[in-house]
């Protein structure tokens, strides 16, 4: 009788553990399920963005998909430049980079004020075939970001400089402009060629 009361136990501790296996098995079965789709979900979007990635060129590490289009321009109406692209600055050299992705002319007209604003900044110059100036306007830096915040004194104010930012500029065009410079201060950072 010693000996059925031994074996009952042991089949019991026996059956015990196998059921706990058994448990084990489906929670490691469901967990290869989470991290198969992990897995996939990641291998879609590295799909994906290396097909993004491969549709651009490379260049200074920012991936550029350039476009330049011209629309039919109505002659003796105003036009604009509209500027998509990436502007980077290197704090070794104290240099300004600016990737043009989209340059387009279309008809239209933008307010700005006749004052030109703060020059010592971010701005452009609009020449004329001879290089001689005709309008020049500050824009706001893409690249200088204004913070507040609730600090130890109230509201506080605080610069940040970013090493790159994507920008969106329009430039009201003035007649008999060819060339459209960049600058930061007396600094040329990107000179583009206009072509009616």
């Amino acid at each position: 009788m010693r000996e059925k009361q031994k074996k009952n136990v042991f089949s019991f501790h026996f059956l015990s553990r196998v059921t706990s296996i058994k448990l084990n098995c489906k929670k490691i079965a469901g967990l290869k399920n989470i991290i198969y789709f992990c897995i996939m979900k990641y291998l879609w979007m590295l799909l994906v963005v290396g097909c993004l990635i491969s549709c651009g060129t490379q260049k200074g590490g920012v991936t550029v998909v350039a476009s330049h289009s011209r629309e039919a321009l109505t002659p003796g109406e105003p036009h604009l430049l509209l500027l998509t692209g990436v502007i980077a600055y290197d704090s070794l050299t104290a240099t300004y980079d600016m990737i043009i992705s989209s340059q387009e002319y279309v008809d239209g007209y933008v307010n700005i004020d006749e004052d030109s604003g703060d020059l010592s900044g971010l701005h452009y110059v609009q020449l004329s075939a001879d290089n001689t100036v005709l309008s020049s306007h500050a824009i706001d830096d893409p690249l200088r970001r204004d913070m507040e915040y609730l600090g130890q004194k109230g509201y506080e104010h605080k610069v940040i400089v970013l090493p790159h930012a994507d920008f969106f500029f329009r430039v009201q065009l003035n007649t008999g402009v060819r060339f459209v410079e960049f600058r930061y201060g007396q600094k040329l950072i990107k000179r583009l060629s206009i072509i009616y």
